[in-house]
């Protein structure tokens, strides 16, 4: 399966960290075949409100992540921790983390693909920083690879404590994105 367009971006350094991530404002450059999709320009108002909402079902409204800022190849959430969220020596949970980091990944991939697309992780590594114990988590996930069938994400996990971000974990999210008719939903 071949995604229906191609899309090429400038990628500059990140000075201090030595890796690479794509400048989401910087000049974008477009090869396609057929016809230009909206996807192939700037999010719409209207894709950016669908994916707000649609970040917040299921598991995550349970979980109580909250959408914050969407703009192509990047997203970013929050959750306010409550009790729940914290594991037995009052520590924020891992997979509280880990599950912000890769759904965020997810949806930063999506800001990418067609709305026919669906995102689903292949693989994720995450890193634990520090034990996060503040009263928020904010994750920035940014698209460092985009491919014709599979997309690199990270992801940043911030603790907020005492008014102030502390890093607490960093995720590889490697991703797929697969036309929705090629799936069925068990569910």
């Amino acid at each position: 399966m071949i995604l229906p367009f191609f899309f090429f971006y400038e990628v500059t350094e990140v000075k201090g960290r030595g890796n690479r991530e794509i400048d989401p404002d910087g000049p974008v450059k477009i090869a396609c075949t057929g016809s230009r999709s909206a996807m192939d320009r700037a999010l719409t108002e209207k894709r950016k409100a669908f994916l707000s909402v649609d970040f917040s079902r299921g598991f995550i409204a349970h979980c109580r992540f909250k959408a914050r800022t969407i703009r192509r190849g990047y997203f970013e959430s929050t959750v306010d921790i409550r009790p729940y969220h914290r594991q037995q020596d009052g520590f924020i949970h891992a997979g509280v983390m880990a599950a912000m980091a890769d759904h965020t990944a997810g949806y930063a991939a999506y800001t990418l693909v067609p709305e026919a697309f669906r995102i689903l992780t292949i693989e994720f590594k995450i890193n634990f920083l520090d034990p996060a114990s503040g009263d928020r988590l904010i994750c920035r996930s940014r698209i460092i690879r985009e491919g014709t069938r599979i997309i690199v994400a990270e992801s940043e996990v911030f603790d907020r404590r005492e008014g102030k971000e502390h890093p607490a974990a960093r995720a590889l999210v490697t991703l797929t994105a697969v036309h929705a008719d090629r799936l069925s939903s068990k569910g």
